[in-house]
């Protein structure tokens, strides 16, 4: 009797779960949910407006009023999430590709670090040592450009200068200047830095 009894609660649970294999991803319902109401473009606004704003503070080239960087940050993050209305190229399938490669990148790396402690004695020291000198920059810079690269976001430079039909000069010129401003905001965060 306690045999039949089991079989009938395996089978009960097994009829429970019946309906939720065969039915469609939920997680998959809910990004395509995401992704038709612009959710993502507003993550990808609040990403740049973020890094935007720490590299203002952390750089302090404008100052360290938190006001005129908020601002200044609001103001570039606003023009970066125009880009892709102007281009016609959306920026949110290369960012999510680049952050995905990027992070399984971080993730071979932490795991590499917990190996090599195994065999280290003292890792931190070690590392210290060797990054230090500039071979982890000739190491770092075609491990970036390869993300890039393989993350297609690489297009995203090149987007802008395709003539899409319909478009006006004044669109391409605001396009340029909006490239040239990032370019100058990234220059002058790392010339800022050094001080």
């Amino acid at each position: 009797m306690f045999r039949i009894f089991k079989i009938f609660v395996l089978l009960l649970i097994a009829l429970a779960f019946l309906p939720a294999a065969f039915a469609q991803n939920p997680f998959l319902d809910m990004i395509q949910s995401f992704r038709s109401s612009g959710i993502f473009d507003i993550f990808l606004f609040i990403l740049f407006f973020i890094v935007f704003y720490a590299i203002l503070m952390k750089s302090k080239v404008l100052g360290s009023n938190a006001g005129l960087n908020g601002t200044v940050a609001l103001i570039a993050a606003f023009l970066i999430s125009l880009y892709s209305t102007f281009t016609g190229f959306s920026l949110i399938e290369p960012m999510s590709r680049f952050f995905t490669q990027a992070s399984i990148v971080g993730l071979v790396f932490v795991a590499a670090l917990i190996i090599a402690s195994v065999f280290y004695p003292d890792l931190p020291k070690m590392l210290a040592e060797h990054f230090k000198s500039p071979t982890i920059l000739y190491i770092l810079i075609p491990l970036a450009l390869a993300l890039l690269i393989t993350s297609r976001s690489i297009w995203v430079f090149w987007a802008g200068f395709k003539a899409v039909p319909g478009t006006s000069s004044d669109v391409m010129i605001l396009v340029v200047g909006l490239i040239i401003f990032v370019v100058i905001l990234l220059i002058a965060a790392t010339i800022g830095g050094r001080k």
